[in-house]
């Protein structure tokens, strides 16, 4: 593995990043609205959103539906999390919380039973895309330029900042460019007492595999339930769904086991997709069809941008930020594939008599192992170092009444 690790800061222009995307996964996503500015490094990449500071946007919403389903075979509640976060890591976005629900469900089916088995099933049904484009109406010379009514662009605005620092603090780093909705459904299975023949067959049917080779099968959740109930309808699904509870005519669960659960759930999914279209083409922008946001990709800030709401800064210092954010996220953001990748070595680690190291003597496979551990750790403080440094260096240049050259030339050090 190549690692892109402690990388130099920028040199200050346009940032070298052109996006990021977050997982969110909750009610209430970390920002008000698309177009809304957000440092994303925040809150270990989950985000903290800040004002409106776009002087216009362009509000579209896009129908974009569609399913995706991973499977796994797990023997026991304390196994799930390792193995869901490797599933979900990219494929599906999935957030924490799900994979938290999923394991104390685990915990109470497996009770004190030291030979439990369990089948899950995860769907992720998108929805819709929402997403805001920044424009600008007139001559951004005219003093009477008309401005979003949220947004603090407008230099008569008492929130407009001053320097780089303020609109950091106000405006973020980036603008949270578009957003996916919809929700996510689990289903869980107690197999503790099918034999391995059943057992196999259900595990290529939900597209996992045993043992330590989990894997993803690329096809849609309604294909998926319908392979799993032809045969294993009589098992007792418990299900629990996120993001849709509000949907017309879908029951919201919570780990219930309503009869027939899979093929209730075929027919759910194109309820819910004949709601978004019609949603959509009756031009609302919510609508309880659509769900909750999934995930969300920001934007960097562009000179233009800045340009167009006269704020008083020079974007090299602002874009020198930006490339730190870009540059630290495979290390400290806990939904990236590095990350996922080091908290699968830190597992293996911990746990090496349930590793096939495919050698008599793994010992030096377990060393190696912890090299890059050691070494990945040693980037992460050092990228967390260089990520802090660059964030206080505006508050440290206001406090000097550097000019905005000056603060670029000192967060760009």
């Amino acid at each position: 593995m190549v690692l892109n690790a402690c990388i130099e800061p920028s040199d200050g222009g346009e940032p070298a990043t052109v996006a990021q995307s977050q997982n969110a996964l909750h009610p209430d996503p970390p920002y008000d609205a698309v177009g809304y500015g957000i440092i994303p490094s925040v809150d270990a990449f989950s985000g903290q959103g800040k004002m409106l500071c776009l002087p216009h946007r362009g509000l579209t919403i896009d129908a974009n539906k569609g399913t995706e389903t991973t499977g796994t075979i797990a023997s026991s509640a304390s196994e799930i999390e390792a193995r869901l976060n490797g599933l979900f890591n990219h494929r599906l976005d999935a957030h924490q919380t799900v994979v938290d629900e999923i394991r104390e469900q685990l915990f109470k089916l497996q009770g004190e039973d030291e030979d439990f088995s369990a089948a899950v099933i995860v769907g992720v049904i998108r929805t819709v895309d929402r997403s805001a484009q920044p424009y600008w109406t007139a001559d951004p010379n005219d003093p009477k330029d008309p401005w979003d009514e949220k947004s603090i662009c407008d230099p008569v605005n008492p929130a407009h900042p001053d320097n780089l620092d303020e609109f950091v603090e106000r405006c973020g780093t980036h603008f949270v460019k578009s957003e996916q909705l919809g929700g996510v459904v689990a289903f869980v299975a107690d197999i503790t007492g099918l034999d391995p023949p059943k057992r196999e067959y259900l595990s290529q049917m939900m597209g996992a595999e045993l043992g330590m080779g989990v894997t993803s099968l690329d096809q849609s959740l309604e294909a998926t339930l319908a392979r799993v109930n032809a045969s294993f309808d009589d098992l007792a699904w418990h299900t629990y769904l996120w993001g849709l509870t509000d949907a017309p005519g879908i029951t919201s669960v919570a780990w219930a086991s309503p009869p027939d659960v899979l093929s209730t759930w075929i027919g759910y999914i194109q309820d819910i997709f004949d709601g978004v279209d019609a949603a959509v083409a009756n031009g609302d922008f919510k609508d309880a069809f659509y769900g909750e946001v999934l995930k969300f990709v920001s934007q960097p800030y562009e000179i233009g941008h800045q340009r167009w709401c006269k704020m008083p800064i020079d974007g090299s210092g602002l874009a020198c930020i930006q490339d730190s954010e870009h540059a630290a996220e495979p290390f400290l953001d806990p939904d990236g594939e590095l990350y996922a990748y080091y908290q699968r070595v830190k597992w293996m680690l911990e746990n090496p008599e349930r590793v096939d190291w495919q050698t008599d003597d793994p010992a030096d496979a377990i060393d190696e192992f912890d090299e890059w551990r050691v070494y990945f750790e040693g980037c992460q403080h050092k990228t967390e170092i260089h990520l802090n440094e660059c964030f206080q260096a505006p508050v440290d240049a206001a406090a000097q009444n550097l000019t905005p050259e000056q603060t670029a030339t000192e967060v760009c050090r």
